[in-house]
Parts: C-alpha cells; sequence; structure tokens
C-alpha cells in the first residue's frame, strides 16, 4: 500500500501547501521545472511517458515547448475525477505495474518502447517495494526511467510520512536510474534565462531590499543585497543575475546587516520599479562519479 493515499483532493492540498487547481497551475509549474527536460538527452520527437502526472500542468509545458509525444498517467481517482475540469492533455487512467497497464501504455505509440519514462514525485508515498516495482515497469517499457523526486530534509520528515530519502540513497537503491532531485529545480542550477519582475526597492542607511515577483508567482518576496557602495542600477542589475538561483524561491527573512552605509544613485534604482530583469542562471555542474549500488534483497 502507498505510503500516502493521493485520491483525496486534500493529500495534494497539504503535500503542495495550495489549493490544487488549475488556477494556482503557474504556481505548481516551476519554469525551471519545466525546463530539467531540455537538460536530458532528448529530442522533440522522443515518447515520453510520465507517471503521476496528476493534471498533466508539466506536461502542458513540455509540449508547448515542442516534444510531440508525451504521454500523462495518473490513477488518483481525484485527479480522474477532476480531469476535465483542470486538465487540457488527456490523464491516462493507467496502471503500469500490471500486466495490463503495461500493455495499454504500450498501446498508446503502437506497442513500441518509449524513449522516456519519467516519474513526477512518486517515488516518496510508495513504499520501499513499492518502488522498485515501479521501477522495474518503467523499465520494461522505456530505454531511458527518470524519477523527478523531491529529496529528504529534516523540515519535510517532521510533516509528512512519505518514503525519504537523500538523492545518493536513490541512486543507490535506484541503479540504472537517473533521479532528479525537486529540491534542485526549486532553486535551479541549470543554464537559461528567468525574468524577475522588481515591484519596489526599499532602502536605508546600511541595506538594500529588493521586493519582486518571481516566477513562481510569489508576490512580494524579499531580498536583501548587500552591494559594494556607490550602488547603481547596473550594480543591482549585476547583483540579481548573481543571486538567480536564490531569487527564485527563497523568502529572505533575516540577514546580516552592512557595517558601512550604503550610498545609492536613488532616480537610477527606482527606475528599475515595474521593471522586468532577465537573469541568467549558471550551467549544470558536472556529475559526480557513481557509487556502488548497494545490494538490494528486493530485486
Amino acid at each position: 500500500m502507498p505510503q500516502v493515499d493521493y485520491n483525496f483532493k486534500k493529500t495534494f492540498d497539504v503535500a503542495y501547501q495550495i489549493d490544487y487547481c488549475r488556477k494556482n497551475k503557474d504556481k505548481l509549474t516551476p519554469q525551471s521545472a519545466v525546463n530539467f527536460l531540455k537538460s536530458l538527452d532528448t529530442d522533440f520527437n522522443d515518447t515520453i511517458l510520465v507517471i503521476g502526472a496528476a493534471f498533466g500542468f508539466i506536461v502542458e509545458e513540455w509540449i508547448k515547448q515542442g516534444y510531440k509525444n508525451v504521454f500523462a498517467l495518473d490513477t488518483s481517482a481525484w485527479i480522474q475525477q477532476e480531469k476535465k475540469n483542470n486538465a487540457t492533455v488527456e490523464i491516462y487512467n493507467i496502471d503500469i505495474t500490471s500486466t495490463i497497464g503495461k500493455q495499454e501504455a504500450k498501446a498508446l505509440i503502437d506497442g513500441a518502447k518509449f524513449n522516456w519514462a519519467i516519474s513526477e514525485n512518486v517515488l516518496t508515498i510508495l513504499s520501499d517495494k513499492e518502488c522498485v516495482i515501479l521501477t522495474n515497469s518503467m523499465k520494461i517499457l522505456s530505454k531511458n526511467v527518470v524519477h523527478l523526486v523531491q529529496c529528504k530534509s529534516e523540515k519535510q520528515e517532521k510533516r509528512f510520512p512519505h518514503n525519504w530519502k537523500s538523492k545518493e540513497e536513490w541512486e543507490l537503491f535506484l541503479p540504472n536510474t537517473t533521479i532528479v532531485d525537486l529540491n534542485d529545480l526549486i532553486m535551479p542550477y541549470f543554464g537559461g534565462t528567468m525574468k524577475v519582475k522588481i515591484e519596489s526597492i526599499l532602502h536605508d542607511n546600511d541595506q538594500i531590499v529588493v521586493e519582486y515577483i518571481d516566477p513562481y508567482g510569489h508576490e512580494n518576496a524579499r531580498i536583501a543585497l548587500g552591494i559594494p557602495a556607490p550602488i547603481t542600477a547596473e550594480k543591482l542589475k549585476t547583483s540579481l543575475a548573481n543571486h538567480g538561483p536564490a531569487i527564485m524561491d527563497r523568502f529572505v527573512k533575516k540577514h546580516e546587516r552592512v557595517t558601512n552605509p550604503i550610498e545609492f544613485n536613488i532616480e537610477e534604482v527606482n527606475a528599475l520599479i515595474g521593471t522586468t530583469i532577465e537573469v541568467e542562471l549558471p550551467e549544470p555542474p558536472e556529475p559526480k562519479e557513481k557509487k556502488t549500488p548497494i545490494k538490494n534483497e528486493i530485486y
């Protein structure tokens, strides 16, 4: 049995800390998570099977990017009940861990093997045995297996009774698969450009605080910047670019106050209010050397 029952709307709302529905699609689909597919060796003509797609919000975005053959699966009773009101792509009620489910999945592409099978935040709600069964089923259906999973943190372990593991633990437990930590996508390191709209700029004798709307849709998010004097509009833009990953989803509530009063050209800085700054994100780091898989008695 799964660790958590996602057949009810309340489970989605609690897990994602938001009213899980179409009106909140943009908040539930960060651009960094959408762009991650490009970081894989994918082609727009690849066949892609997405397991646990919910209302298919991320699938919608991948199709907009140009991917032509993306198929969304979800067996949640609530998702199937409400998909007409929330989904714009077909959400197939297919359980690929069953024999008939594998047959139904293969039938989507005339019996061929998918190029990619991607689970979307599914592993943590399954037992270890179920994770292995799901992964083996994905390997039967696809040439490449990817798990999008929110890896463990102390805060998460206290709040939710999920199957929490670190990225390294998942990689050892499920060898020959690609593990993508959703926490890395919340604070993205993938190359590309994101846009940050500056709402207001506050300043006093020893700090400058920028309020902005980020790509998640968080309003009045704040970040305190320590910028060497004198402050200019160009320095502010550079500092925002350097803070790109943090700006995405970090609410700065505490910060060290600089000892020297800062100087700024108030006209130039205030001219940035209401503008949108493009922030270049760094490229992905080099892949780490793979560790020797641990022996898994379930296999």
